[in-house]
């Protein structure tokens, strides 16, 4: 799925999280503007900046509130990137001829995204018109899995062990779906034996 980062907030984040962060705000759209920057002196609410020294007990708390939800919002956003759960393209800022390039995901420890403008800035470089992709987890993987597992432990059940003959009777059931190292995983989480050669004698 391919989508520009404008589309994150929609697509990406907890609902309920970004709720409760637009809360602090006038509207929806102030709070997607705030956001898009490093907090100030007083947080995401930028516009009490020359009135901190007349702020009240409970406005700092609100102001230290949203900062809070706003450092969560875009955790949870920056791990999806660093665990290439998301991918993205983006056109580097402040070159005489840009062309579209992948961002690598480290980069995202220090990339800061714009969503209503699109971009992402860095002290060490920035992206325009940044495109994501989004890679979900293949749900097929994981019922493959589940299934390989629970054939192996009806043999375990059965007292076969033998990883040679069980390998054999996995790819008779499952074809080419199940990997040898999918089984090989598989195999030492239900049998608890290491893989690879036994260690050498002493």
């Amino acid at each position: 799925m391919k989508f520009p980062l404008s589309r994150a907030q929609e697509l990406l984040i907890d609902s309920q999280l970004w709720e409760l962060f637009a809360s602090y705000f006038a509207t929806p759209k102030i709070a997607l503007e705030r956001i898009g920057y490093p907090p100030t002196l007083t947080g995401y609410h930028s516009e009490l900046c020359p009135l901190r020294s007349q702020l009240s007990r409970e406005q700092w708390q609100e102001i230290e509130e949203a900062c809070a939800l706003g450092r969560e919002i875009l955790r949870s956003l920056q791990t999806k990137f660093l665990n290439e759960e998301i991918t993205a393209t983006g056109i580097p800022r402040g070159r005489s001829r840009p062309e579209r390039e992948s961002i690598p995901a480290q980069e995202w420890r220090r990339l800061w995204p714009n969503f209503e403008g699109n971009w992402a800035m860095s002290t060490v470089g920035s992206y325009d018109d940044i495109q994501l992709i989004w890679h979900p987890p293949d749900p097929t993987k994981a019922e493959l899995a589940e299934q390989l597992e629970r054939l192996l432990f009806d043999w375990k059940s059965k007292g076969e062990s033998r990883r040679k003959y069980l390998k054999e009777e996995v790819r008779k059931h499952f074809g080419e779906r199940v990997s040898f190292r999918a089984f090989d995983d598989a195999y030492h989480r239900i049998f608890q034996k290491r893989r690879g050669r036994p260690p050498l004698a002493k």
